[in-house]
């Protein structure tokens, strides 16, 4: 889980098959901007599912999920 510069909510991101695809969102100290989504290969060809939650501070979550193909 991962606050961005957006305190109030709350962002987590997963892959579905991470052998090819990880999926991770920046930090504030990390090597990308709080506002990105890193996705890097995997070494197996095939596809996933990345699915991002955003939940604010009232408990209200919202789910984005998109396919991803690797050749």
């Amino acid at each position: 889980t991962v606050q961005p510069t957006n305190v109030s909510n709350t962002y987590t991101v997963s892959s579905s098959n991470t052998s090819v695809v990880t999926a991770s969102l920046g930090t504030l100290n990390g090597s990308f901007s709080p506002n990105q989504l890193q996705l890097v290969a995997g070494g197996s060809p095939g596809n996933a599912v990345i699915t991002l939650n955003v939940t604010d501070n009232r408990g209200e979550t919202v789910v984005y999920r998109f396919n991803v193909v690797v050749q």
